[in-house]
Formats: structure tokens, sequence, C-alpha cells
């Protein structure tokens, strides 16, 4: 992958994380979303680590199974999709929940 396809793809992934933050984290009003970015160094090459840090209700979407993608669309369940995406995209997807914070790490090589 090129640089700019890496970076297309982590950016949908990111949309879809924080999407989801925000549309069902049930936040308080007032209520802080963190972001963080940091580049490591891997054995492999470089990898990219987005942090979201919320005080939303507890949600890990690493235990969520992918969309289902068979079949008639108007006939799927909705929703999923968002997961799904971040599932194919991301080469690593961690979920912490620590001191009533949600901790999504969405991890992409490089």
């Amino acid at each position: 992958e090129t640089p700019i396809e890496v970076i297309t793809k982590m950016k949908i992934a990111l949309e879809e994380a924080v999407v989801n933050v925000i549309n069902y984290s049930q936040m308080p009003a007032g209520s802080d979303i963190d972001f963080s970015l940091e580049t490591n160094d891997t054995k492999d090459g470089h990898q990219l680590v987005f942090t979201i840090k919320d005080t939303g209700v507890e949600f890990d979407p690493t235990q969520h199974n992918k969309a289902i993608l068979d079949g008639d669309p108007t006939e799927r369940p909705i929703g999923g999709l968002g997961i799904h995406m971040m599932h194919e995209i991301m080469d690593v997807i961690e979920y912490l929940r620590e001191n009533h914070h949600n901790i999504l790490t969405l991890k992409k090589n490089y």
C-alpha cells in the first residue's frame, strides 16, 4: 500500500470509530473525548497508533460480530458496518475499560 492508501483507509476507520463513540457512548453533557495519535517503529516498519478515550457507557467493539454482508442488502440487519470496516482496515484493534473510561486503540502498520 502506498502512504496515501494507508492514510485514506485509516481516515475511514477513524471516522467510523469516532462516530460510534459520539453516537452510542451516552455521555452526559460536558463530557470529554480524548484523542491521541503516535507513531511507533516496529521490526517490520512503522505503525500509526490512534487512541480514543471517553467516559461513555462501556462498549467493546472487539467483542461484536462483523456485519453480515451476504444476501440482499435490504434484508440485512442494520448496523455493524462501521465496526466491520475498522476490523478490515486496521491491523490491531484493542479495547480497555479503565477508571470508567472506554479506551479504544487502533493500530495500522505501514
